[in-house]
């Protein structure tokens, strides 16, 4: 049961910091573990899965350790309590992690697997997780998050999929790309749209079973916003009921506004897109604030 704490000891030895207090569940003003993606969002007996992090930055600049941990579960057990138990066996280091899913005994229609992501931008202290202690890094600049992925055997009607971020833009100009979006506020910026899309099969049609019959049902699909600058009106948002003015095309369009501070002329935005079944996937872009900037700019 010593073997987790054991192999984050060897694991200090090796890396080089991290616990964070946020203000806003919006504003990625520390480092924090924004979000975790896993391609496919539910597996197959076997099929290969890939896990990757949406992170904020440390405020010194520094890169993390990354400490991935995986546990396949006693029944009725939670991810913490998989990790409080020691059964988290070390999985990899980098900044994905690639991953078999297992097979299924024959008498399962589905497995629960856990993947944990330790993340310290410092250095990886001694914790013993069956006391309880998760002070595993000696700088604040820390986060843990545990991820749930079902496998599911072939031809299960129920797999999930993520759902596509296709579009992530700011007051019209796209954010993401090669090139940052420029916002002119010379004259003065009250608010300006944050917009994002996602394709219109992120909502999936699945059949879940209710009092032993199985009913159709449509995913309940949302996105959460992140700004390290600035104010959002919404932390998270749902799909309008159509489209935007002078927005065009299909899809499921989520907007909100964004309040400009002053004296920032570099913004970094973050959105993250979530389905009612753990599938999730994310953007992030790049906006400069030019000329007079905030909302008192033009007093």
């Amino acid at each position: 049961m010593k073997k987790l704490p054991i192999f984050l000891w060897a694991a200090a030895l090796l890396a080089a910091g991290c616990a964070p207090q946020f203000d806003s569940q919006s504003f990625l003003d520390k480092f924090r573990i924004v979000a975790v993606k896993t391609t496919p969002a539910a597996a197959r007996p076997g099929e290969t899965v890939t896990f990757e992090p949406l992170l904020s930055p440390a405020r010194d600049g520094r890169s993390p350790i990354l400490v991935w941990l995986s546990c396949v579960p006693l029944p009725s057990q939670t991810g913490r309590q998989c990790l409080e138990a020691g059964g988290a066996l070390p999985a990899g280091f980098d900044r994905t992690l690639s991953l078999a899913a297992p097979e299924l005994d024959p008498e399962e229609t589905e497995k629960t697997v856990y993947v944990i992501l330790l993340a310290c931008a410092g250095n990886l202290v001694l914790s013993d997780f069956s006391e309880g202690e998760f002070s595993f890094c000696d700088s604040e600049e820390n986060d843990l998050a545990i991820k749930t992925v079902k496998v599911r055997p072939e031809g299960d009607a129920a797999v999930n999929h993520n759902p596509q971020l296709v579009s992530f833009a700011l007051g019209g100009a796209a954010l993401g790309g090669e090139d940052e979006a420029v916002i002119d506020c010379r004259e003065g910026c009250e608010k300006v749209t944050l917009l994002a899309a996602m394709s219109a099969t992120s909502a999936e049609h699945f059949t879940q079973e209710r009092f032993g019959e199985p009913v159709s049902m449509v995913e309940d699909v949302f996105v959460s916003w992140f700004a390290d600058a600035g104010e959002l009106e919404n932390p998270r948002s749902y799909p309008l009921d159509e489209p935007p003015e002078g927005v065009t095309g299909e899809g499921l369009f989520f907007t909100v506004e964004w309040i400009p501070p002053l004296g920032v002329d570099r913004v970094t935005f973050r959105v993250t897109a979530y389905d009612q079944r753990g599938g999730v996937d994310f953007r992030s872009g790049v906006a400069e604030i030019e000329g007079l900037r905030g909302r008192d700019a033009a007093q």
